[in-house]
């Protein structure tokens, strides 16, 4: 009947937002373990059919994930994707100046020194 298949849809929607709010937590984790600059990265990222879970078919809130195949695919996402990862020190501060420079002054040629020195030059 019409109720009965709507009670299964719901079943069904409800047994794949455990399964997905399950899944984000612990790639979430094993991103942040990782330094993942935006853990949402490696949520939308990772490959999830190479996740290795069991999600209980009598009560689908039970679901046991394979952490070391969470570990694995959010490791290869790292690799194939090092923009993710959080580069510089401990305190978030870059390890080096910007661009690669230091600030170097400005040459000014002569005239601009004498102007300086003698405003009436101007």
């Amino acid at each position: 009947t019409a109720k009965e298949q709507a009670a299964n849809d719901k079943v069904a929607r409800l047994s794949a937002g455990f399964l997905r709010t399950a899944l984000d937590g612990a790639i979430r984790s094993e991103a942040a373990k990782l330094g993942f600059i935006d853990t949402t990265d490696a949520i939308d990222g990772v490959d999830r059919t190479a996740l290795s879970y069991e999600q209980d078919d009598d009560d689908p809130s039970v679901i046991t994930i394979d952490q070391k195949s969470i570990a694995a695919q959010v490791k290869a996402l790292s690799t194939k994707k090092p923009h993710f990862i959080k580069t510089g020190t401990e305190d978030g501060e870059p390890t080096g100046s910007s661009f690669g420079g230091t600030k170097t002054p400005k040459k000014t040629n002569r005239s601009d020194e004498l102007k300086a020195a003698y405003p009436s030059l101007n």
